[in-house]
């Protein structure tokens, strides 16, 4: 049994004597379900006073239709709950003076008399996945984890990740059978992790993934619809031997301090085994010093290392060969990153004579996909500024700014744009690089709805440069709309742009251009001129599948 839940908190005017029954308002809506707007009998709208207690409760009727009359003026929260349905983005609000905990997403104010209509809220209702998963020999396996994966994107790069829901593991019966339920509509990849005594005849099982391949990269994706269930995604467990990797880091000069570094192992076999548990395969992982890395399957590999240094990076990598009956050893030598200049054109002096700004690296680091960034700060003199960054490391660049109202509007190397291409750093000192600043002084204002033209509260609305730009990541911005649909961008750099909002869609996968494309009909297009607002922009959200 699921309840999930959304809320948003009313605020009204005190009120006193006589004029009570004057100020006492009403709250009027319905709840649907998203993608078909079919309305959803049974939800549970509960109004709870600020600090936690119930003011009133009613149910949908067979219309999703709701109403509270007779309102007094105060502080409320309304919760929307249905057995069965999931409401994606509700967050928690610790309200004033309460132990409890409630759900949070919004607020609006009813104003003293006010009678609130055409309140709306959708539900997403969750999906399922089932299927049994044998063993090497073709029995069925019991006791096996099956975690399910998702692609995620920062800045364009392709993660492979863990799905972020409670729903998104669980463990096979007696007869090899699993079912995931409540899982939100979306594409997955479905994984079958043996434990680590887990032993046949022969070597001992490792991850794999649906349709029984050991490499996350090739599996198969499981696109699954609202209400609906992907069944017979069945898995037959490969075999194969591990082992740890121990790491000693050697610093290459005195001033390399190293307690903490970031490792990264590539397979030279792009279609080898990878497991998802192990992070330093799958994605860039911190690791204490010195570094054991295990689980790691049979291969040969490429070691890379980053240490992060309070003024300058350091780097390092090695070849590694993980055997099953031999230590598996690297040592790997850091050195020193190279030192960056810059020089700054500003199309508006700014106030001050200093101005910062963040060397972005591409790739990402951990489970959590934090980013290296390294800010750095630009000495200006009328419209033009210099700035220097010692010690950064081999890798793909952007340049960031810190103040929200400034955006880049043109990066070179040496003589080379590479706005959208991003800066490349090497072992050896770059040409110098330039890049010029613009004004955002830009800002949009909409309202989200479904296709009846309903308002869609708490959804998020997107904001994506068109191409070529859509490489420039510092160009997007994102905004949870209130709890009438209505969102707001300040600060939009000028060009030309579409908004989209999607019921359910995987963290930063709209920063993948090949995602885009599928949906690029369905955005709303929007130009932004200097210093300029547009105004009443309708997006029409995507459904869940």
């Amino acid at each position: 049994m699921m309840r999930w839940f959304i809320a948003a908190m009313l605020a009204t005017l005190p009120v006193c004597g006589a004029a009570a029954q004057e100020t006492r308002g009403s709250i009027e809506g319905t709840v649907s379900q998203s993608g078909s707007n079919a309305p959803v009998a049974g939800a549970t709208i509960t109004l709870f006073d600020s600090q936690g207690d119930v003011v009133a409760s009613a149910d949908t009727d067979p219309f999703g239709h709701f109403e509270f009359e007779n309102l007094t003026a105060g502080k409320l929260l309304v919760t929307v709950s249905r057995m069965g349905y999931i409401l994606p983005g509700a967050g928690q609000l610790h309200l004033l003076g309460a132990a409890r905990v409630l759900p949070v997403d919004g607020q609006i104010t009813l104003s003293p008399g006010e009678h609130f209509r055409n309140l709306h809220f959708e539900l997403v209702a969750p999906s399922t996945i089932s299927g049994t998963v044998f063993n090497p020999d073709g029995l069925p396996a019991a006791n096996i984890r099956i975690q399910l994966g998702q692609i995620q994107f920062r800045n364009g790069q392709k993660i492979f990740t863990r799905a972020g829901q409670s729903t998104s593991s669980t463990m096979t019966n007696d007869r090899g059978e699993y079912r995931l339920f409540g899982v939100m509509p979306g594409t997955y990849f479905v994984a079958a992790e043996p434990p680590r005594t887990y032993t046949e005849p022969g070597d001992p099982g490792i991850t794999t993934y649906f349709p029984s391949v050991v490499n996350p990269w090739n599996a198969r994706p499981v696109d699954i619809a609202s209400g609906q269930e992907a069944p017979h995604i069945d898995i037959t467990l490969r075999t194969g031997l591990t082992n740890s990797v121990s790491v000693r880091v050697v610093p290459a000069s005195p001033d390399i301090s190293v307690t903490q570094v970031i490792a990264k192992l590539t397979p030279k076999d792009s279609n080898g085994p990878l497991g998802i548990s192990m992070d330093c395969l799958i994605q860039s992982c911190y690791q204490n010093v010195p570094i054991t890395i295990r689980n790691v399957p049979v291969g040969t590999y490429t070691l890379d290392i980053i240490r992060q240094g309070a003024e300058s990076d350091s780097f390092g990598h090695a070849d590694v060969l993980v055997q099953q009956n031999a230590p598996s050893d690297a040592i790997v030598e850091l050195h020193n990153g190279v030192r960056v200049n810059f020089r700054t054109t500003f199309d508006v002096k700014p106030a001050g004579n200093i101005v910062q700004f963040a060397l972005q690296w591409v790739d990402t680091v951990g489970s959590t996909a934090q980013r290296i960034r390294r800010v750095f700060p630009v000495t200006v003199e009328g419209n033009i500024g210099t700035g220097v960054i010692a010690g950064v490391v081999p890798g793909r660049y952007y340049i960031e700014p810190i103040q929200s109202a400034e955006f880049i509007s043109d990066v070179r190397q040496g003589s080379t744009g590479v706005l959208n291409s991003g800066i490349t750093i090497g072992s050896e000192p770059p040409e110098p690089i330039s890049f010029t600043v613009g004004v955002a002084d830009g800002a949009i204002r909409g309202i989200i709805e479904n296709s009846k033209h309903l308002p869609v509260p708490f959804s998020r609305a997107l904001l994506i440069p068109d191409a070529p730009a859509r490489q420039d990541f510092g160009l997007y911005k994102n905004a949870l709309a209130d709890i009438q649909g209505h969102f707001s961008f300040t600060a939009v750099a000028p060009g030309n742009y579409k908004l989209f909002s999607w019921t359910s869609v995987a963290d930063g996968m709209w920063t993948s251009e090949e995602f885009i494309q599928k949906y690029e009909t369905s955005g709303t297009p929007v130009e932004v001129k200097p210093k300029a607002e547009v105004l009443d922009v309708h997006v029409t959200i995507i459904p869940a599948m």
